[in-house]
């Protein structure tokens, strides 16, 4: 017996241990996005409202045309900003889920230093298990929280493979 078929030999499922989840089939709307929030600030990103929105959007833009923003450069690779629109959001995780669609560029959520992205209020699941289900059959991204990573001794920096600031507006129907 080789290691590998030794370590796969001790994993056994075992009837009695179950997984533990949340179960948010119960939560309203509202109580999703508090948990999303909750989420998405311990991942490094915040909500931001119109007011912020606005302001951000007179910077240098790379703006998807969904969005109704007007872009201040022609290529993705010269914004600081990018402004996406996201398919859902999922609330347990704070992720959000960004497909490539036509008229969308999933570049502006992974190059820009601040990347903005927008969800419709009513886009939102409670878990990562019903956020699968959604999935587009296209391609798509699951973006949590800000670019991170550490070093050996477990320095976490933020934006060095991708943007340092996460920023979703949730848009009012």
């Amino acid at each position: 017996m080789n290691a590998r078929e030794e370590i796969l030999g001790r994993i056994v499922d075992r009837p009695g241990d179950a997984v533990v989840t949340k179960d948010f089939s119960s939560f309203v709307a509202a109580d999703l996005w508090v948990q999303f929030e909750s989420q998405l600030v311990a991942l490094g990103g915040r909500m931001i409202d119109a007011g912020e929105l606005g302001d951000l959007s007179r910077g240098v833009v790379f703006a998807e045309a969904e969005t109704g923003f007007s872009s201040s450069v022609d290529l993705v690779w010269d914004a600081e900003i990018g402004i996406s629109v996201g398919s859902f959001a999922i609330a347990e995780t704070g992720s959000v889920v960004v497909d490539s669609s036509p008229g969308r560029h999933r570049l502006s959520t992974l190059l820009p230093k601040v990347s903005v992205i927008l969800v419709d209020e009513d886009q939102i699941v409670g878990s990562l298990a019903e956020g699968f289900a959604r999935m587009p059959s296209r391609n798509a991204v699951i973006v949590s929280g800000t670019s991170r990573t550490a070093d050996i001794e477990g320095v976490l920096v933020r934006g060095v493979h991708g943007p340092g600031e996460l920023l979703v507006h949730r848009r009012q129907k």
